[in-house]
């Protein structure tokens, strides 16, 4: 595996991948790209892609998140081939937009959420989802997760700001499986699914 170590205080500043509006990414099969002070990957505000090859990886080990989806107004795409791999020292991936998400390889978080997705969200998942000290998901407004993999959470597997649909074929285990913050607002609206 070719490894990509990339330091935020080296003079070249060179910190991370850095995508803007409409650009697709993807991380080839072998590839591990490193950030010790910062995310390895940041997207900017539009309408990216990223997708990750097997046997590929991200690895953030400083703040906010290994991924960094920031301020995306309109819909993100991450696609986690299986054998890929996100991992976060903190928050492995953080999207503050909404994102379409498939994930059949592995995302964890070490000391925060794997996931942290401020507005709406839809998650395939058939890898690996797991936070080692937090909630594995949280999520904002109207979202839905069709879980086939393992969601696995310290505190909740999945936390939702308001309305959730969930459609779990495989597994969900935390102290909590699933929490709604603000059930007043939302009519405590959640659809769940469960054949797990």
């Amino acid at each position: 595996m070719a490894a990509f170590f990339v330091d935020a205080n080296d003079a070249t500043n060179g910190i991370r991948i850095s995508l803007f509006a409409d650009e697709d990414f993807l991380l080839a099969s072998g590839i591990e790209v490193a950030s010790f002070d910062d995310s390895a990957l940041v997207a900017a505000a539009g309408q990216a892609s990223l997708a990750l090859s097997p046997d590929s990886s991200l690895v953030g080990f400083g703040d906010p998140a290994a991924v960094l989806l920031n301020g995306t107004t309109s819909e993100f795409s991450l696609s986690i081939a299986e054998g890929a791999q996100i991992y976060g020292k903190n928050v492995a991936v953080e999207v503050q937009g909404e994102i379409l998400l498939s994930n059949r390889g592995t995302v964890i978080g070490y000391q925060s959420e794997a996931l942290v997705i401020d507005d709406r969200a839809v998650i395939t998942n058939y890898g690996v989802i797991e936070s080692l000290t937090d909630d594995a998901i949280r999520l904002g407004d109207l979202s839905t997760i069709t879980n086939h993999g393992s969601i696995i959470g310290s505190g909740e597997a999945i936390r939702a700001d308001e309305r959730i649909d969930l459609y779990n074929y495989g597994l969900i285990r935390a102290e909590d499986a699933i929490s709604i913050d603000d059930p007043v607002a939302s009519d405590g609206v959640a659809n769940i699914f469960n054949a797990g």
